[in-house]
């Protein structure tokens, strides 16, 4: 009897592998930004790196990481060079993290919340000593509500501008495109932007192949309540009648399938209302 030779399509999935005790990986983190707002542009530059180790201590989960990042630029422009100084300041509160990341890749608890609220306590002393009037109190408050829920502060966490872009939810099966909503919070002046995401694996037709190439593109989720607060807004504050749309929305990651990691990441969106709004981001990380 003869039989046919079955060929089965190579699986399209990875997962996370544990970082091994001793180790630690090292990520740089670039973020540029670009805003014309009727006449005025802004362009802002954030640079930091990342360190992640993982805990190996018993009776800890193994997929509990201590991440250490680092500050290594942060330029607002000369026009907010005193909100620049404050977000300085700021930028120490989450400096050390220890997080629960799950099996595809979200954060979905944070393992030192009790130090995180008592540094709160200094960085904010510091920051009323260094700033005064009403509109610094407000924007303390409103981190101070959202430092003590930790499922906001997690939302946070977990936005690309922090650390959500370097786990993205990316261990899942890419055997079809992986749908999902990401929600981009204070994107567009403090509004959240939903996004329908889409992500697919580029496949070259070679078995166990590394490193392995995953796209997205995302496109504005046009009739929840995000889009129609952000139109909403720009009709109120007087800008010429138009329509906000999503004109540019894509990212490219490297992942090294032996271990899961990524070896590289790139991100970019550009938005705009008319001609009088105009909204850019990219953002790099690589593994060094």
């Amino acid at each position: 009897m003869l039989f046919s030779t079955v060929k089965f399509a190579p699986r399209k999935s990875f997962l996370l592998e544990p970082i091994k005790s001793g180790l630690e990986y090292k990520f740089t983190y670039t973020m540029t930004s670009s805003l014309t707002d009727k006449e005025k542009v802004y362009n802002h530059q954030l640079e930091k790196e990342i360190t992640v180790k993982q805990s190996h201590q018993h009776g800890e989960a193994t997929n509990l990481y201590h991440v250490a990042t680092t500050l290594k630029k942060l330029d607002l422009g000369s026009e907010l060079a005193k909100q620049e100084k404050f977000s300085k300041g700021l930028y120490q509160l989450l400096d050390e993290l220890s997080i629960v990341v799950n099996e595809s890749g979200t954060i979905t608890s944070i393992a030192n919340h009790y130090n995180i609220l008592k540094k709160w306590e200094k960085v904010k002393r510091s920051a009323l000593d260094a700033f005064k009037g009403p509109a610094v109190v407000k924007y303390l408050d409103t981190i101070e509500a959202k430092v003590q829920d930790e499922n906001k502060l997690l939302g946070d966490i977990n936005q690309y501008r922090l650390l959500g872009f370097l786990w993205n939810g990316l261990y899942r099966d890419y055997s079809s495109p992986v749908k999902r909503q990401k929600a981009h919070l204070q994107s567009i002046n403090y509004l959240p932007l939903a996004v329908d995401e889409t992500f697919t694996w580029l496949d070259d037709g070679t078995e166990d192949a590394n490193p392995v190439y995953i796209e997205f593109f995302g496109e504005i989720e046009e009739t929840g309540l995000s889009n129609k607060k952000i139109n909403k807004f720009f009709r109120r504050k007087g800008y010429p009648s138009a329509t906000f749309q999503l004109m540019q929305y894509e990212g490219l990651y490297e992942m090294d399938t032996a271990t899961g990691w990524l070896r590289k990441g790139d991100f970019t969106m550009l938005a705009s209302y008319g001609h009088e709004y105009v909204k850019s981001q990219t953002i790099t990380i690589k593994r060094l």
